[in-house]
């Protein structure tokens, strides 16, 4: 069941990307399967921090880190990369 959770939450993370590329969001070199596995992966591990206890400033710093992966791929002629907010203050 976990199993067939987790594809599904991969499919749909895989799909955004899929979406953001076919907007022009993203670069059309973006490796969609990649990068979704990315994102999913820092997702599952995140909830792991949480449950540890990671204070919330690493964790909005993680974030915004994972945050760039997106940046990068929007990066393209035509696209200027967005700006991402510094952690915020706990």
């Amino acid at each position: 069941m976990l199993t067939r959770h987790r594809a599904r939450l991969r499919q749909d993370i895989t799909g955004c990307v899929e979406r953001g590329t076919a907007r022009g969001d993203l670069s059309p070199a973006t490796d969609a399967p990649a990068l979704a596995a990315a994102f999913h992966s820092f997702l599952l591990g995140l909830s792991t921090q949480i449950r540890d206890g990671l204070d919330s400033t690493t964790l909005d710093a993680a974030v915004t880190q994972i945050m760039h992966l997106w940046d990068t791929a929007a990066a393209h002629p035509g696209h200027p990369t967005p700006q991402r907010p510094g952690p915020t203050a706990e």
